[in-house]
């Protein structure tokens, strides 16, 4: 189940990516690069290519638009426990 905050994450960037394949195909009748794009979107180039690439991997699925860890992950090694 996903939460309703997601969703309405999901919704704003599905078309989004749709978008950026019709710009870089040629074909969108609003933007002429996916720089114009990621500007009118509140987004950056990277970002939107980033989207794009994780979103491609995953066949598409509405779920790997949503944000991810970008941090360290699990345990960090050579540092002392905290008591």
């Amino acid at each position: 189940m996903i939460l309703p905050e997601k969703e309405a994450l999901i919704k704003q960037r599905e078309p989004l990516m749709v978008e950026m394949e019709n710009v870089m195909r040629g074909e969108s009748k609003r933007f002429k690069t996916v720089t114009h794009l990621a500007e009118f979107a509140g987004y950056t180039a990277r970002t939107l290519y980033r989207m794009r690439k994780r979103w491609l991997e995953c066949n598409r699925k509405p779920e790997s638009l949503l944000p991810h860890k970008a941090g360290p992950r699990g345990r960090t090694y050579g540092r002392a426990p905290k008591d």
